[in-house]
């Protein structure tokens, strides 16, 4: 069976109230929560590209032109998208093979939105160590001026772009096989019904919209927050993203 939901809102009117700054805001025109940040396309080096500064940034504009960034005000400020789910759904299954044995699995998907995510930031801004910020020269591989030039001139304005990817995904989110057996055995220890399942929750991922994002991996595009403003898909603030995580369980019933 497919299951399916398309959600779309968009802010109409704030009522005289001034719209709300920072990463996810409130504006006309826009959907609920939505992910902003600037979006710096290329810099160049002032010296090397290891000792040197990052220079000369260019921002990508709402109308998709490029002008050269202007760190004094928030006119490079863009809308990344919706911070929620657009498409959402669910394609689930279940089976038996015997009279005794049932086999059960979903997948689940969403897409069309924009994750928030502090700790993948933070690996630039707070942690200075990634291949972005460094490089690797026993690979030739070069720093990131666009990554240095963000994280080196101002605060998280500057920086929220390295946290905000596209989070599209779909997910083996369950399954499981249950096993009931025939009542001369569960008899045998004076029940009525025994059944015996193993479940395995959040395997896998069978696609992801982004894996890599300024080279940082995206090992969990479900990352969530537990404090802060943040909804059910969006971190909100602070340092505090919780990955889902797999789980098998063994579970055993029995009725007398």
């Amino acid at each position: 069976m497919i299951s399916g939901a398309y959600n779309q809102n968009t802010l109409v009117d704030l009522g005289g109230v001034s719209p709300t700054s920072g990463s996810s805001r409130l504006m006309e025109g826009y959907p609920i929560g939505g992910l902003w940040s600037k979006k710096i396309v290329s810099a160049t080096w002032s010296g090397d590209n290891v000792t040197g500064k990052a220079i000369d940034p260019f921002c990508e504009q709402q109308d998709g032109s490029v002008l050269p960034c202007d760190p004094t005000s928030n006119r490079d400020d863009i809308f990344n998208g919706s911070g929620d789910p657009v498409w959402l759904g669910s394609v689930y299954s279940s089976f038996s093979l015997t009279n005794n044995l049932r086999f059960f699995a979903n997948v689940d998907f969403k897409t069309g939105y924009i994750m928030s995510s502090t700790t993948i930031g933070a690996t630039h801004s707070s942690l200075n160590n990634t291949i972005a910020m460094t490089g690797y020269p026993r690979e030739g591989i070069l720093p990131d001026p666009v990554v240095r030039y963000g994280v080196d001139n101002g605060g998280s304005r500057w920086r929220r772009q390295y946290g905000q990817f596209p989070a599209g995904f779909a997910r083996l989110r369950q399954v499981s096989m249950q096993y009931t057996l025939p009542p001369s055995l569960a008899n045998r220890i004076g029940a009525e019904r025994t059944s015996i399942t193993l479940s395995g929750n959040n395997l896998w991922f069978l696609w992801q919209q982004t894996e890599l994002f300024h080279g940082v991996r995206v090992g969990d595009p479900e990352i969530g927050a537990n404090t802060g403003s943040g909804a059910q898909y969006r971190t909100g603030g602070g340092n505090s993203d919780l990955l889902t995580g797999s789980r098998i369980t063994a579970t055993v019933r029995v009725g007398f």
